[in-house]
């Protein structure tokens, strides 16, 4: 679950009712097979415009903040495995015992949107609720950590009981990547694993994991020639400045502590 400031809300909604010309930077988004997303529940206007409809039905007596969270957006869905063969009426059916159940907690003119995504690896359910209890938008007083928690719980007991399905492990970091955050996760994640390779030690008594090891570092190398010429030239345009400034020796060190493996004064 995540919440949502008014900013954000707009970027949500381009991803979540996508279709065939939205320009995917995630490469698990299939927009050959976007057309076979479908709503749940379907909205009549622009998320905002819902929202904003519904905070002014509350006719409350203060504006509301700025940064005050606008919208809370679940990802709800199951493994691959679950669907794998399910008529397309039964998957359908398990989508909406989610929404029903949701409707029935938080109450149906709160949600916003409930949209079944069919274009990426796993169908899954986007699910966006405007966080209004008690006459008031307030999503700290029904998304808490303790809240959450309960809330998965309750949903096993009786949307995932019914299909055969179990509560996730208690406190599980495990999330779906939105498809905005999927480039910079999947650039971090190859740049560690680069980072693991260069400094692994090889097994010395092994000459085929010797091997396979300096293959492996060779490899990354070639990958990355272009990016170590560009520091190789960045370098030795720093070391031309240097020789070229004054001698005093805490400007040579400040200009060599910014260089790559420059020598220091």
């Amino acid at each position: 679950m995540k919440k949502l400031k008014r900013p954000s809300v707009g970027n949500v909604e381009k991803e979540n009712e996508r279709d065939e010309t939205y320009e995917a930077k995630n490469p698990k988004i299939d927009l050959s097979r976007t057309k076979h997303n479908y709503h749940i529940i379907k909205p009549h206007v622009s998320y905002m415009d819902y929202i904003n409809e519904r905070i002014a039905g509350l006719h409350l007596k203060r504006k509301v903040r700025s940064d005050a969270i606008y919208m809370n957006t679940f990802v709800l869905g199951s493994g691959h495995e679950f669907f794998e063969g399910m008529p397309t009426a039964k998957q359908e059916e398990f989508f909406e015992d989610l929404v029903k159940f949701f409707a029935d907690k938080y109450g149906a003119e709160n949600i916003i949107s409930a949209v079944v995504h069919m274009d990426e690896t796993t169908p899954h359910l986007h699910l966006n609720l405007v966080p209004i209890t008690n006459g008031k938008l307030c999503s700290k007083d029904l998304y808490s950590p303790k809240k959450l928690s309960a809330l998965q719980t309750e949903l096993a007991n009786t949307v995932g009981k019914k299909w055969g399905l179990k509560r996730g492990k208690i406190g599980s970091q495990a999330q779906h990547i939105e498809a905005a955050e999927y480039t910079a996760n999947e650039i971090m994640t190859k740049a560690q694993a680069a980072a693991d390779v260069r400094n692994a030690k090889p097994n010395s008594t092994s000459t085929t994991s010797y091997s396979r090891w300096r293959a492996r570092r060779t490899s990354l190398y070639r990958q990355s020639a272009s990016t170590r010429k560009r520091k190789s030239k960045l370098c030795a345009h720093r070391t031309l400045h240097c020789r070229r400034a004054s001698t005093s020796g805490t400007k040579i060190r400040l200009i060599y502590s910014s260089s790559c493996n420059a020598p220091k004064g």
